[in-house]
């Protein structure tokens, strides 16, 4: 057994004071953290299950999201659970690049 996990980067484009709260207050309620944040843009960091990462991109494309960038599933093995002793990130790891 493990537990599936996904790690996404959503780029919003926040041109205004408004769009910036709103951006950060969508982020805060899913947990997500502001990354970086340019003169136009903020970028959020999402790491959770497929539904909670795809309803935060679904919430930030009104806002006016400019890419996405999914690193794919992770799992994570239990405490105790046999294991080789090596944790590449290759091996957990599917980097996908999606743009709208």
């Amino acid at each position: 057994t493990s537990i599936q996990r996904e790690f996404s980067l959503i780029k919003v484009r926040a041109v205004d004071r408004n769009a910036r709260d709103e951006v950060i207050q969508m982020a805060n309620i899913f947990r997500a953290n502001i990354i970086d944040v340019g003169r136009e843009t903020l970028t959020v960091a999402i790491f959770g299950d497929k539904e909670k990462t795809a309803a935060l991109t679904g919430l930030l494309a009104r806002a006016g999201v400019s890419r996405v960038t999914r690193a794919g599933s992770m799992s994570a093995a239990f405490p105790g659970e046999a294991h080789d002793g090596e944790y590449p990130l290759r091996r957990y790891v599917r980097v996908v690049d999606v743009e709208l």
